[in-house]
């Protein structure tokens, strides 16, 4: 069942990009701070990273959480 909603899910209105103050960059690794408790880790040589929606984050531009470095 749900593979049948997935075209409506592509359909809704969603910001994928995530809001840069919860963005850290370190070398050609990206993190990025979701939630209090959840981050998002890429790697990649080019520093080329996805910014595309997934299945679980459609909208990433969302207030930064407090976080430290």
């Amino acid at each position: 069942m749900l593979w049948a909603g997935l075209p409506a899910y592509g359909q809704q209105p969603h910001t994928p990009q995530a809001n840069p103050e919860a963005i850290v960059t370190a070398g050609d690794a990206r993190f990025t701070v979701l939630t209090d408790r959840l981050i998002r880790m890429e790697w990649d040589n080019d520093q080329t990273f996805e910014d595309r929606a997934t299945l679980v984050f459609i909208n990433r531009d969302l207030e930064a959480p407090d976080y430290k470095v």
